[in-house]
């Protein structure tokens, strides 16, 4: 399962002043986004003066998710047989 891939603007104080996504600090999802042809992800939203931001945004990786399933699992799994083995070792 890939996760989605996730960008934020840091266009600010710049001559064509801040981005309005870099001002909110909001994440910028990759279907509004366009590649250059650099390869660089560019920001699609505007600055104060109402002109194309234009910013090479910056990709964030997000956090990954634990597989909380496989680890109860496991965990009860490691007490039934500790359990199990304890019962079996008081009854003799």
């Amino acid at each position: 399962m890939a996760a989605d891939v996730v960008y934020r603007c840091t266009n600010t104080g710049g001559p064509d002043g801040d981005c309005e996504h870099a001002a909110c600090n909001e994440d910028i999802p990759a279907s509004l986004v366009t590649i250059d042809d650099n390869g660089d992800a560019i920001c699609p939203g505007k600055t104060v003066f109402d002109e194309p931001c234009g910013a090479i945004l910056e990709e964030i990786i997000p956090p990954k998710k634990l597989p909380w399933m496989a680890i109860s699992i496991s965990s009860i799994t490691v007490i039934v047989v500790a359990v199990a083995m304890w019962l079996f070792l008081v009854q003799r």
